[in-house]
């Protein structure tokens, strides 16, 4: 028996939203007609004026129905992975690194044949604050089979050194970055494995446990199917999330003991006797080994000598081994350990956009051809007589304000991507801005006025949306860029300077054909490079986690204290609590010379010049400390 649906109804009375409601409207219509003019209708249902209330409160239903649909049908027209369309989470989500966890995550999946990576801050009373000390681990064929040499990884160096700056962090970066020294390891026990075991699956098993124990490799994920949004808590990964726990420290010990606990949770193994660890160097550990910090142990697992290490045995008599199926299955074990899971085509999966219909939001349907033909405008824009035309000139101003009206809804999709029609008063583009930039995270709240603009409203008005919608068309570089230093190899420009230098420099009015007003030197970065300037300063400067910001201000911006007041604020918002500010407020031609200066000491770093970085950076120390010596000396 076929189960039938519920019967297609509809409601004897529908609860409507107020813009549907034709009734409701046309009694308020009627309404307002009694209250401004009474005498203009009788009020019956085939008066003209009660006609044309009824034409008008239908329309507004219309009106009213478009308004209300889904926001997917509003925002059909728009492209989900464009450049100005909506964001996928694979975007929206992520944020740039900030721990040292985040780093590694990013450097493992940015660079191609890293096998692990760490980050050590340095933390000696006379070092640098905010460097790290990074240690590379290459990947190998196949650990265990073919132990490492001394290969030489210079392109490995260069291409995690260029991820990092990338994503460098305001006043930190690289101290040393060096590639982990192997030493041959060679662990050798006896195994009693089960009767029931195949000795090529357990040997090959061993093998990539050990190996994996002593070098340890991140493994990569997909997204987790109960918190998928978990993947994306820190940088994107393309290809596969990493777990915190696969991120542990780099092994400073080997204990021959944990080794054998290793080897007995083989499935299969019955029984682990006489183990027996060789470290290159070290030679033969008889209790717990230590391992140098730029040192890993890299397992030999003898598969091309005579005797294997691990000898496997059944019932107490030898077992032979197939050392080809043994490497088909490490090999395969590897590969599984090592597949990669790409992000951005499970998350499109995991986090659909809503597609919705496009819908015809500005046909709007002329208004005179909906009422009887006696009134005379049955065909559009020929009315029959002078009082058809004067009708329809009384119709006209309601179609303009419905077309309009239709127009604003047909354009959310670019106002979604943030084109605000220039049609619009300034107040209006303002609050449209606001709404956007809350949206999307951006603080707009500290926009420094200029004097000469305090007594002039409507100016002022024009300046603050000239700022909020560049701050709006840098949306989705301030969310890669919020936090970070310049990067001195950059090609963009928005990368070659800090994050908070290209806040500021909006915030102050910056666009194209006005000049940048703010110059950020990070104090760190002037550090010694090079070997003779690090002899010859030995200690005497100390290079802190702070910044000096100069600011370019025209006369009257420098004489006034609350202009002043109003752009250390700003500055001071965009940078970490943690991270000092020296503001030295100048004129163009101070501003220009310390400009040129930081230009040319990035372009010695980004060519590794570390003489000629060393001797800008003593220029450019000493003009600010100048500077700073003439402000007290004035204060």
């Amino acid at each position: 028996m076929v189960a039938t649906g519920a019967p297609a109804a509809l409601p004897r009375n529908p609860v409507l939203p107020g813009a549907q409601d034709f009734d409701a409207l046309k009694a308020e219509g009627v309404a307002l007609l009694q209250q401004l003019c009474g005498h203009w209708t009788d009020y019956n249902a085939h008066d003209p004026g009660v006609t044309l209330l009824e034409l008008l409160s239908y329309a507004l239903t219309d009106l009213g129905y478009r308004a209300a649909l889904p926001i997917e049908d509003l925002l059909a027209t728009v492209k989900p992975d464009g450049p100005t369309g909506l964001y996928p989470a694979w975007r929206a989500l992520p944020s740039p690194p900030v721990t040292i966890v985040d780093f590694r995550r990013l450097l493992l999946d940015r660079v191609e044949g890293l096998a692990n990576v760490w980050l050590t801050p340095r933390r000696a009373a006379d070092a640098v604050p905010g460097l790290y000390d990074i240690r590379l681990h290459p990947v190998l064929p196949l650990p265990g089979v073919h132990p490492e040499g001394r290969h030489r990884y210079r392109d490995l160096v260069q291409r995690t050194r260029r991820a990092f700056l990338r994503h460098r962090p305001l006043c930190e970066d690289i101290g040393s970055i060096r590639v982990l020294r192997p030493l041959r390891t060679i662990v050798s026990a006896g195994l009693e494995i089960d009767t029931t075991a195949r000795a090529e699956g357990v040997l090959a098993e061993a093998l990539f446990r050990l190996a994996l124990t002593l070098a340890p490799e991140p493994h990569r994920t997909g997204l987790d199917a109960d918190d998928p949004a978990s993947a994306f808590d820190g940088p994107l990964l393309r290809d596969g999330a990493i777990a915190s726990d696969a991120l542990a420290d780099k092994p400073a010990v080997v204990d021959p003991e944990a080794l054998a606990d290793i080897l007995r949770a083989i499935p299969g193994v019955l029984r682990v006797t006489d183990l027996r660890l060789w470290i290159e160097e070290t030679g033969l550990c008889k209790g717990v080994c230590r391992v140098g910090a730029d040192d890993y142990c890299s397992l030999d697992a003898g598969i091309e000598s005579d005797a294997l290490p691990l000898a496997l045995s059944v019932g107490g008599r030898a077992c032979p081994v197939d050392r080809g199926e043994v490497l088909r299955r490490l090999l395969r074990r590897w590969e599984t350990h090592r597949a990669r899971s790409p992000i951005k085509a499970a998350s499109r999966a995991a986090f659909p956009l809503p597609r919705g219909r496009v819908r015809t939001l500005t046909a709007l349907a002329p208004l005179g051809p909906q009422l009887p033909r006696v009134y005379g405008l049955a065909e559009p824009g020929r009315p029959d007589g002078p009082a058809a035309a004067q009708l329809a000139g009384f119709l006209g101003i309601f179609e303009g304000v419905m077309a309009d009206f239709c127009a604003r809804l047909g354009s959310i999709d670019t106002l979604v991507a943030g084109a605000i029609p220039p049609a619009l008063s300034p107040v209006e583009r303002e609050k449209l801005l606001d709404l956007l930039l809350a949206l999307y995270g951006v603080a707009a709240d500290c926009i420094p006025l200029p004097p000469r603009l305090r007594l002039r409203p409507a100016a002022a008005a024009r300046y603050r949306v000239a700022i909020k919608q560049s701050l709006l068309d840098h949306r989705a570089t301030f969310a890669r860029r919020n936090g970070r230093g310049f990067d001195p190899a950059a090609r963009s420009r928005t990368r070659r300077i800090s994050g908070a230098e290209l806040r500021g420099n909006l915030l102050l009015g910056e666009a194209p054909g006005r000049h940048a007003r703010v110059c950020l030197i990070e104090h760190m970065m002037l550090r010694p490079r090079g070997r003779e300037r690090r002899a010859c300063e030995a200690s005497r400067y100390r290079y802190a986690m702070a910044v000096s910001a100069a600011v370019a201000l025209h006369e009257d911006e420098r004489a006034d204290a609350q202009y002043r007041a109003e752009v250390q604020a700003m500055l001071r918002a965009e940078l970490p609590a943690h991270i000092g500010l020296h503001l030295h407020f100048v004129d163009p031609g101070r501003w220009r010379r310390l400009h040129d200066l930081r230009h040319l000491w990035r372009a010695s770093l980004a060519l590794d010049e570390r003489h000629a970085a060393d001797q800008l950076a003593v220029e450019l120390r000493n003009l600010l400390e100048r500077w700073s010596r003439r402000e007290r000396g004035g204060a």
